[in-house]
């Protein structure tokens, strides 16, 4: 019992002291005292407090952990070590990089890669070590391997260089990113779960659509498009809006795996919906060049024709299923929900108001946004943040970007192997020679290369992974780079929901109490859009923003025929159920429109109306 109350002690204590640090950081108080840090600097602070938090927290087998064995003491002293020796000694580690490291920092290189590679496998799962394990190899031995995979091969002094001191390796971009940009973001996300912002979104989405035809799975799509952009994980979000909704769209009448399917299709779609996106938007930003504001509002509209093919599906169905919206009296009136928890709403909306009009830093404008909300909670007595919910949510901050400082950290080590190997050239090089040059099978490669590449990992190691080896094929045929970037992200996540990995399925399964293949093969058919409209900002970047307002309205207006044709058939009906041949006509006319000229865009459209034409005229029959 001693030894439980001690290990929750120090996870307490390192969890509290990390995120805490970090607001200092970000914050520029540790610059106004005196403090002038690097940011190689500061990423060896949050790694060390992360990589120790994992190690107190995580065993190193799926058991529940009672006290921390001999092994992980010893690997939480070392990367003690190591991270303290880069904070305080970094300058020195770059001047020993230009004359060549030292004995004893290339072993602390080679120990660090170990530990971080370990939590992440503990964190983010065995696919994302045995991909970056397999990169390092290569790098190492490139020159005994044979065709694609032969290359100059590097001795470890070299290569600890480059991983574990510059800025290509493990203190490279996404570990930047990840302990200046994401954690500030977690940090707020946590005060605004800890002031109960979680519980009034889902009580508003349940008050504006709960007593509408299939109200609670329109509801839930609202939910866990909310909340799906403050969490950023597709099974946190299954899980946080799942147990309120997956009950209330059973009793509605709904099946358990169409409940649970609506559930992960939704929640998936969390991490794509801007403002937050999750934390693979950050990165992103920082990669392609652009504001991560500019990134919010170029992915706006791909969202929402994602969410608007589930609603559509959800409410033909519910007209499939005869359901009515009645029997949720007992729900709270949107006038009583705002009433009560408007405080709620400010900090939100001045987050968007210091991103877009005043154009802070992301950091920045969290920290502000954080501010508010200290504030504006102050006005309700239950929302209020005392000094037990503030320690709570600095220490679940830190233990949620255990994951992700973990990815990040490998995600580093992954892009020095590629980069010094040369295989992330040679992979772009090859799937264009095998397209032929043929822009359509040319993203048929890539998207089926994300898609495996993305099974089984988190959302940011996901498109770290993917951003690294399949974009750049994109990239060298011209391809916009925002629309690059985040057509190898979409097909990337749908792993999340697609079978055979499907982890959100089989998170909304168990609560559904559904089987989880079904469950997950519905899922994809509700998240069908997902598969579709990253080839539509591909051929049309005007989807992206990227033209006029007349060519973003036109693209619009095309993206939404050609993704109501195809949720009309993913789901049998339109007016009423549709045989196998208007099925048929109903897929064929997205990809008709695909190609975004006028003509395609007539036919597409023509095919659509005279369809619906025809469910009228054949109803009109069966009237009489």
């Amino acid at each position: 019992m001693q030894r439980r109350t001690i290990l929750l002690w120090l996870l307490r204590v390192v969890g509290v002291a990390t995120a805490f640090y970090c607001l200092l950081f970000v914050s520029v108080t540790l610059s106004r005292l005196g403090i002038y840090l690097l940011s190689q600097q500061h990423q060896a602070a949050i790694l060390g407090g992360s990589m120790a938090l994992a190690l107190l927290t995580l065993p190193s087998r799926g058991s529940e952990r009672r006290g921390v064995p001999w092994y992980d003491t010893a690997a939480i002293l070392a990367t003690v070590v190591i991270c303290g020796y880069v904070f305080f000694f970094y300058r020195v580690l770059v001047e020993h990089q230009l004359w060549g490291i030292t004995s004893y920092e290339m072993i602390m290189g080679v120990v660090i890669c170990l530990i971080v590679l370990e939590v992440t496998r503990r964190s983010a799962k065995l696919p994302m070590v045995l991909v970056v394990l397999f990169f390092m190899l290569t790098m190492f031995f490139g020159d005994h391997l044979p065709g694609i995979l032969h290359g100059r091969g590097y001795t470890l002094e070299r290569g600890m260089s480059v991983l574990f001191i510059s800025t290509e390796g493990l203190f490279g971009i996404p570990l930047n990113v990840a302990s200046l940009i994401v954690f500030p973001f977690f940090v707020y996300g946590q005060f605004l779960m800890q002031s109960g912002a979680g519980d009034f979104f889902l009580n508003l989405a349940l008050s504006l659509f709960g007593r509408v035809r299939g109200g609670p799975a329109k509801a839930a799509v609202v939910a866990s498009a909310l909340f799906g952009t403050l969490s950023g994980a597709t099974t946190a979000n299954v899980a946080t809006t799942g147990a309120v909704t997956i009950p209330l769209m059973k009793r509605t009448g709904y099946t358990p795996y169409f409940a649970g399917a609506v559930e992960a299709a939704a929640s998936n779609g969390g991490i794509i919906m801007p403002p937050v996106m999750g934390t693979a938007a950050f990165i992103m930003a920082e990669w392609v060049g652009i504001s991560y504001w500019s990134l919010c509002v170029a992915a706006f509209l791909p969202a929402i024709l994602y969410f608007v093919g589930i609603f559509i599906q959800v409410d033909l169905a519910a007209v499939r299923l005869g359901l009515k919206g009645e029997g949720f009296t007992d729900l709270p009136s949107v006038t009583e929900i705002i009433k009560d928890g408007w405080h709620h709403l400010l900090s939100p909306i001045a987050l968007v108001y210091f991103l877009a009009i005043l154009g802070f830093p992301p950091e920045v404008a969290a920290l502000y946004a954080l501010g508010v909300l200290v504030i504006a909670t102050s006005f309700r007595k239950k929302s209020r943040l005392n000094l037990t919910k503030i320690m709570n949510a600095l220490e679940d901050s830190s233990k949620g970007m255990i994951v992700v400082v973990a990815a990040c950290a490998a995600s580093g080590l992954l892009i020095g192997s590629v980069i010094l190997s040369g295989l992330g050239f040679k992979f772009a090089e090859l799937v264009i020679g095998i397209s032929g040059g043929n822009l359509l099978a040319l993203l048929a490669l890539t998207a089926a290369a994300s898609f495996i590449l993305g099974m089984g990992l988190s959302a940011i190691a996901c498109y770290i992974i993917v951003v690294t080896l399949v974009a750049p094929a994109l990239l060298k045929v011209g391809i916009l780079p925002l629309a690059a970037h985040l057509f190898v992200y979409y097909w990337g996540i749908v792993s999340f929901i697609t079978p055979p990995v499907c982890v959100g399925a089989f998170v909304a399964a168990g609560i559904a109490q559904s089987n989880p293949w079904q469950t997950g093969w519905q899922a994809v058919r509700l998240a069908i859009a997902a598969f579709v409209v990253p080839f539509f900002f591909v051929y049309n970047p005007a989807l992206l923003l990227h033209g006029s307002i007349g060519e973003t309205a036109l693209a619009l207006i095309t993206a939404l025929i050609g993704i109501a044709a195809l949720s009309c058939s993913s789901e049998g009906r339109i007016l009423r159920g549709i045989s196998w041949w208007e099925r048929v006509v109903l897929v064929c006319i997205p990809f008709v429109m695909l190609f975004a000229g006028n003509i395609s865009r007539l036919i597409g459209f023509g095919l659509l109306v005279a369809i619906v034409l025809w469910h009228l005229s054949t109803r009109r029959k069966r009237a009489q």
